[in-house]
């Protein structure tokens, strides 16, 4: 009877640490898709005003008619989101045209050709490789 009521406890504690856990996860995802919009955000803005930022690992000029999105980093890899071992969860942008975006034909013609930035979250930061699918995709038209 101890051994069961033993078992028991052992059971229900480690099934809440679970749900932690869980929980974490899923708070850690949300936050990530609220930095992801803030982050394109600050870059719509930027390309409305047409001026320059650096945000994460990249760039972006507006001036005049020339438009320029680099990556400051220098490579594919999925960048991190958090500083430190807060997550894991890594992202990557990229601009693209509307013939390039997926289910594109959903979109009328009033959209014309401008360019899209688009933002991928990822569980894991790093290689893309390693990186596997992205669980969370949001694209934004620039207006250009």
């Amino acid at each position: 009877m101890i051994s069961m009521l033993i078992l028991t406890i052992v059971c229900i504690a480690w099934l809440q640490i679970i749900g932690v856990q869980s929980a974490r996860k899923e708070a850690r995802r949300r936050e990530a898709v609220e930095r992801l919009a803030g982050m394109m955000d600050a870059f719509l803005y930027v390309n409305m005003t047409k001026s320059s930022v650096a945000i994460g690992g990249y760039r972006m000029d507006t001036d005049g008619n020339a438009f320029d999105f680099t990556r400051t980093t220098g490579d594919d890899n999925v960048l991190p989101l958090f500083e430190g071992d807060v997550s894991p969860i890594g992202y990557t942008l990229s601009v693209i045209t509307k013939s390039s975006l997926p289910y594109q034909e959903k979109f009328d013609s009033n959209w014309g050709t401008c360019k899209w930035i688009v933002g991928r979250l990822y569980d894991h930061s790093g290689s893309m490789a390693d990186a596997g699918k992205p669980f969370f995709t949001l694209s934004v038209c620039l207006g250009l």
